[in-house]
This record gives structure tokens, sequence and C-alpha cells, in this order.
């Protein structure tokens, strides 16, 4: 992970919010002096209110590059720049998003969209993105912007190889007969079921249960029985109610190790249902929940400027701790291509440079925080990560593999 250790500076950031609207403006403390350089603007959208079923107001992502931004002012800024942030709510609105993007493009003048947590709109945003060349930073990689536009740098797993990975978390427990239980009410879990299919096939599983079930059904017994019968010793259920499908499937004594991925229940739900024991999966990103040494400055900044998603935190139980570590990785990658692009402190760092510095990365780890990223020149879309973590649920928590002390890494060949 990047640790800017430019000068010894403290930059006190402000979070304000109004209309849904979440701004970060610097201004130095009294008992030190703030980076001296140019300002940095970038921007982001997250669905902070009006997502389907969502209830209460969501602000993971904001509070965590709010964090990402006093972290890295403090310590000398990026090469000298201290950096705003803006965040806007989209509403879960394709035409709210289209009026935030133009907000941040035209209006604000940022220089990239960072760590945005929008799935919902996302896919919405190619043609514009590419009319202003703004590039867009990490965040949740679930559309196909990710692979077929130039503008789009994913920091995190992409979709495919995240299958290719539930795939394998599977195969590395001693499994090989697969049922693959997808919702049927988002097309996006249709789309997935001759993605599981190749997944499986190409790690040498077979598939012996393959349908499709409402994810919010309140009764999986039928399916439960139906994939006791084809043999299956393994469940790969995806947008299902796993806590209704693991209680029906325990009361047929079915009970087949069952795939995750990323980190889907918080440990609250963990506490909450033993059944979860001995679940496992693939992460697009190092643990959220337990630090490792490249991210070490994320918990730390956590402790610091956002304690309610520190360790012992109220937030750290109730989830959504994946999206802010992807905040925060996102804002290094950004971080990473302005130190690449060598802009004086002095000079005016412009989207050109941004998307020069990151046409260097190539194999970058951000310190071994990240799997290895490489983009393009801004004219040719960016490759697809393909490498990821894997983790289990035992004794009550969250549990990785690692090597070396660290989180290991596997890659889809």
């Amino acid at each position: 992970m990047i640790r800017h250790r430019l000068r010894a500076a403290c930059l006190a950031v402000v979070l304000t919010m109004a209309a849904g609207t979440a701004i970060v403006t610097s201004a130095p403390t009294a008992h030190a002096a703030a980076p001296s350089g140019t300002p940095i603007a970038i921007g982001s959208v997250e669905t902070q209110t009006g997502a389907a079923g969502q209830t209460g107001k969501v602000t993971v992502a904001t509070d965590a590059l709010a964090a990402w931004a006093k972290w890295t002012n403090a310590h000398g800024g990026i090469a000298g720049h201290p950096v705003n942030v803006t965040v806007l709510n989209d509403r879960g609105d394709p035409a709210q998003a289209s009026v935030d993007l133009k907000q941040l493009a035209e209006q604000d003048k940022v220089l990239a969209v960072v760590g945005e947590d929008a799935a919902s709109t996302e896919p919405t945003w190619k043609s514009y993105i590419e009319s202003q060349k703004l590039p867009v930073i990490g965040g949740e990689a679930y559309s196909a912007n990710w692979f077929t536009s130039p503008y789009f740098y994913p920091v995190d797993t992409g979709s495919l190889a995240t299958i290719w990975g539930q795939m394998f978390s599977a195969k590395n427990s001693g499994k090989t007969k697969v049922a693959s239980l997808l919702c049927s009410n988002l097309s996006v879990c249709q789309l997935a079921v001759p993605l599981v299919t190749s997944a499986a096939k190409d790690q040498g599983m077979n598939i012996v249960f393959n349908q499709l079930a409402d994810g919010n059904a309140v009764n999986y017994t039928p399916q439960c029985l139906a994939m006791k019968a084809s043999g299956a010793d393994v469940i790969s259920p995806q947008g299902i109610n796993n806590v209704t499908l693991i209680r029906d499937c325990n009361r047929q004594n079915y009970k087949p190790l069952v795939i995750t991925t990323n980190y889907s229940y918080t440990l609250q739900q963990i506490k909450d249902t033993p059944q979860f024991e001995g679940l496992v999966g693939p992460s697009p990103a190092m643990s959220p929940y337990n630090e490792y040494p490249p991210t070490k400055d994320y918990f730390a900044a956590l402790k610091k400027y956002a304690p309610d998603y520190a360790p012992g935190g109220k937030k750290f139980e109730t989830g959504g701790m994946l999206v802010a570590l992807s905040a925060w990785q996102a804002g290094q990658a950004f971080a990473k291509a302005v130190e690449n692009a060598n802009v004086g402190a002095s000079a005016t760092v412009t989207r050109d440079d941004v998307v020069r510095g990151l046409s260097m990365f190539k194999n970058e780890t951000l310190g071994g925080s990240n799997p290895p990223l490489t983009y393009s020149d801004g004219t040719s879309p960016n490759p697809q990560v393909k490498c990821f973590y894997l983790y289990k649920i035992k004794g009550g928590k969250y549990v990785e593999n690692t090597q070396g002390g660290t989180e290991k890494l596997y890659c889809q060949p």
C-alpha cells in the first residue's frame, strides 16, 4: 500500500452533508502546515438512498474516502498536492447519476471519479465518461464498462474472475459436484448461469444441479431436496437468501459446502447464524476485517478518522466493509497515478496526467494490498483483474488463506 511520507504535515478534513451531497474540503490544523502544492479535486458517486430494498442512508464509500483524504493530506498530500473529495448521491436513479457526473466533470472539474459505489447506475455512465475523458478508478466493477472502455480502471477482481474463483474455492475444499442456484428476479443472475457452468467445467467439476429461484423466497425446501438427490456436495447460491436456504437444507439433513463471495455476511449475521460455519468463498480485495501488513495504513486511518468503521466500531459489525476498503484502494490507485505522472507540487495536475500515470501501472500491487494491476494508455480497454483472495468462516469469524504473513493471492490462468 502506498505510504505518503513526503513531509511532517497534518490536514483536517471537514465532511459536510447537504441535499444528499458529501463534500470533503481541506483546512490545515493549528499544529502542522498543510501540503503547499496546488489542490487536486476528485469526485465519486454513491447510492446513499434509493436502492432496491435499502433502508436508511448508506455512506460507507463517502466516509471511507473522507478518511483516505484526511490520512493522505496528513501525510503530505499526493506528491505535495492536497486532495479534496466531493461525493454525490445518485439515489439509485440513472437520471440523477447523469446530473451528478455532469456536476463533477464540468462544475467541480474533478480529475477522476474514484471509488464509486453505484452499481445500479454505473452501467449507464460509459458514453458521458468517454466524452469527458474522465477516468473512473475503482469501485464496484460489475458492468461491461470495466472491460470495454479505456476510461474505467478496475482496482479489484473482475466479476468474471470472481465467478471462476467461486468454483476454485470449492475445488480447493475438495468438492467436485456443484449445485448452482441463482436468483430468478435479477438479470445479472440469469446472465451468470453459463459463466458458472463454464468456470466449473474449466476446473474439472460437474454441475449436477442448475436452476434459478426467487432470491426472496420464504422457503427453499424443494430446491434443497432436489440438490440433495443430485448428489451435489457444494452449493453456489448467488442472489439467494442464504440464511433461509441453509436453514431449509439443514432441516432435510442436507449440509453441503456453501460458496459465498465478497464477504457476503456481516459479522453480526455470522454470530446470529451458526450454520454459516465452514462457508468459503473468494474476495476481490484483501480482508476488510483482519489487518495484514499491506493494509496497516487503512486500518490506522479508520481508527483515527472513521472509528465507527474500525474494529470494535458500531458499523464494523454491520457490513459494507469491503466497500470501504475498495474506496480506500481506489484512492491509493489515484494517488499512485499522480505520483507516476511526476507533476510538480506547484504545477496543475490534469486528467491527461492522471491517465498517463495510470498507463504506467504494470503489475502494480500498491504495496501488496491489491491484485496486480496493469492499465492501458487510455486508447484501449483495460485488462480485467483475474486474481483474488480466499476466505472461510471459522469459529464465528472470517479467516483468510495466508502465506508469508499476509493473504495469499490466487489467479485465474
